[in-house]
């Protein structure tokens, strides 16, 4: 027999509102880092900063955050096994 959660209309409800609410928080914040990156790698007058001159003045800086992401995105996969 198959392993059956019976749940109301009311939990159901609140389980989706909680992860919309946290997709809409994520959303946010993404949109938020992804503006203050594009600020930050030119200045007014149209030349790089020292942000922008490391990601995109070499491959180098690229290189280091493209690991970076990739290493958070293992650490975090492997840390959601201890989560239920």
């Amino acid at each position: 027999m198959e392993n059956v959660v019976l749940t109301t209309d009311v939990e159901r409800s609140r389980f989706l509102g909680r992860t919309y609410g946290w997709m809409a928080l994520a959303l946010l914040i993404s949109a938020v880092s992804a503006f203050v990156t594009a600020i930050s790698i030119v200045n007014p007058y149209g030349q790089f900063t020292a942000f922008g001159k490391f990601l995109y003045g070499g491959r180098f800086g690229f290189i280091v955050l493209f690991l970076a992401e990739l290493g958070l995105v293992w650490y975090l996969s492997s840390a959601s096994d201890e989560f239920p």
